[in-house]
């Protein structure tokens, strides 16, 4: 796309000069670190920089230096055609999915309010708020590469399912919430708007949010533990959702009088996909279903508890396993990727 008129530029720094809470409040977000996150940079590289994963990382063809334009089939593996980008801007790429990728069509810029005053031609609309809006890099379909039993990212058609189960929010009521008004503009007058902090699995009080658990209980039982739980999707989609190295696990985990581990069992929800191989069995798909609810029950009877064992009961989040390779590479903590939402300890009698 050109910059709209009176813009000069598609930059988000060009953005921030009038809209600078806003502008803020997006850089640090997944969108606004979307190629230079240390898990999207370290899995690309892992995967050898296929080119396809920027389409959503990077959605403007400005952001590319390098322009795709087919597939070479000389042996058994498939090489890129390409020529260099002469609409190529440097440093584009580094700012993910920019202000101008939702936000401009057709040389204007989208938004909720009229503003007689903006350098640029403003087009009011609800469109934003439209979970289609979402729909070209939160629903990925792979099925004629491989052999998968939905699309590799799902989460639009997960919502569709949240709906006919009675669910009546639209992704940004959540990942966007209302924010009290405020000025959309430096020195403008307060207007209602959307939080772009856009919130995400990252967010560890967030992810929580999004995950009832109900009755936890752990009991001695026979010289062994026995724990139990309900877990409630309270999301709008799946649980975990998107990429398929995201996991719920429930551990219940003994440890002796000096708290070392005695053994550990664990029930674990997510979705197993082959990723090298695009496939996926049938039945191998254990996430929750929108508004489902999901009894979990845990025996540890190895080695055998005693009056001064200890036992705990714990739901994490996995983002990425924090042993796998692209996770190591990416220099995250094991804290960065796991998310602990809820732990429950039975002492020693």
């Amino acid at each position: 796309m050109e910059p709209a008129q009176g813009v000069g530029s598609l930059s988000a720094k060009t953005c921030g000069s009038c809209h600078r809470q806003i502008a803020e409040e997006w850089a640090s977000t997944q969108h606004g670190r979307a190629t230079v996150d240390p898990l999207y940079a370290a899995d690309l590289a892992h995967q050898g920089e296929p080119y396809f994963c920027d389409h959503c990382h990077a959605p403007l063809v400005e952001q590319r230096p390098l322009l795709v334009h087919g597939l070479w089939m000389p042996g058994t593996s498939p090489v890129v055609r390409s020529s260099p980008n002469p609409r190529h801007v440097p440093g584009l790429r580094e700012e993910g999915v920019t202000c101008v990728v939702c936000h401009q069509r057709d040389g204007a810029m989208l938004g909720p309010h009229e503003s007689e005053g903006a350098p640029h031609p403003v087009r009011v609309t609800s469109e934003l708020s439209d979970p289609e809006a979402c729909q070209d890099c939160h629903s990925l379909d792979l099925d004629a590469l491989g052999d998968l039993q939905r699309p590799l990212i799902d989460t639009l058609n997960e919502w569709k399912e949240y709906r006919q189960a009675g669910g009546d929010k639209v992704c940004v009521d959540c990942h966007m919430p209302l924010v009290p008004e405020r000025p959309l503009v430096v020195g403008g007058p307060p207007r209602p708007g959307r939080s772009h902090a856009l919130l995400g699995p990252f967010n560890e009080d967030f992810v929580r949010s999004g995950v009832e658990m109900k009755g936890a209980s752990i009991r001695r039982l026979g010289g062994g533990f026995e724990a139990s739980l309900v877990l409630v999707n309270r999301t709008g989609h799946r649980l975990p959702t998107a990429e398929p190295h995201r996991r719920i696990e429930v551990v219940l985990a003994g440890t002796d009088e000096q708290g070392r581990p005695q053994g550990e069992v664990s029930a674990r929800l997510e979705r197993i996909v082959d990723l090298d191989n695009l496939s996926e069995a049938p039945g191998q798909d254990s996430s929750l279903k929108p508004r489902e609810e999901r009894a979990v029950q845990l025996k540890l009877t190895s080695p055998p508890a005693t009056a001064r064992t200890a036992a705990t009961l714990t739901v994490r989040f996995v983002l990425w396993e924090p042993t796998d390779p692209v996770a190591m590479a990416s220099g995250l903590s094991p804290d960065a990727l796991v998310h602990v939402l809820a732990r429950w300890i039975l002492d020693p009698d």
